[in-house]
């Protein structure tokens, strides 16, 4: 692994930790499960430790908190609040290099999120015993397990796009999604300057 250097910024060591990949084992690995891969610490955990995890720690009363039944009990942190006050997370989004990698991957060139996307970038925070979210994505449904007691799980999730393009009707429907199961109102309303 990279050694960690604290003068270095998140996209460089996310350009290391691409650049250390073995791409055609990862690769071959991707599509032999079916369009997923597990990549183990792909950053360092020193780098995590430094630059995430503190981000992490400050954001906590920005978390909106949602339960509903049978699908979501958690909070969420949108693309929008990262950008005003954890802007590195923003900075691993938009690596270049990790764009470079997963166009790479897939075979098809990934974009990033419309601005107006709260999901573009988001964390997702479970912190209650037996807390669980399910949801699919195009091919692979996702899940977060069920906690133990005085566990905590973060998620980070970035999401890319072949086309940002978005009938009206379908945005009206994630901005509804998004307001009430993961951002809040507010969120919805305030958008990404």
């Amino acid at each position: 692994m990279m050694a960690v250097s604290r003068g270095k910024s998140l996209g460089e060591a996310v350009e290391g930790a691409v650049a250390e990949l073995d791409f055609e084992r990862v690769r071959q690995e991707y599509w032999e499960q079916e369009e997923f891969v597990f990549l183990e610490r792909f950053l360092p955990p020193a780098v995590v430790a430094e630059r995430l995890v503190p981000q992490v720690e400050r954001l906590r009363s920005d978390v909106h908190r949602t339960y509903l039944p049978r699908f979501k009990k958690g909070g969420s942190i949108s693309a929008y609040t990262l950008s005003e006050k954890a802007p590195e997370f923003l900075e691993l989004y938009r690596s270049p290099a990790f764009l470079g990698f997963l166009s790479r991957l897939v075979d098809a060139r990934l974009t990033l999120c419309p601005k107006n996307d709260p999901h573009a970038c988001a964390l997702y925070f479970y912190t209650e015993p037996t807390s669980m979210a399910i949801f699919n994505g195009d091919k692979l449904w996702h899940s977060i397990t069920p906690l133990g007691n005085g566990e905590e799980r973060v998620s980070l999730t970035l999401e890319y796009v072949t086309n940002p393009e978005m009938p009206p009707l379908k945005r009206l429907f994630s901005n509804m999604k998004d307001a009430f199961a993961y951002f809040g109102v507010r969120t919805l309303l305030r958008r990404r300057r």
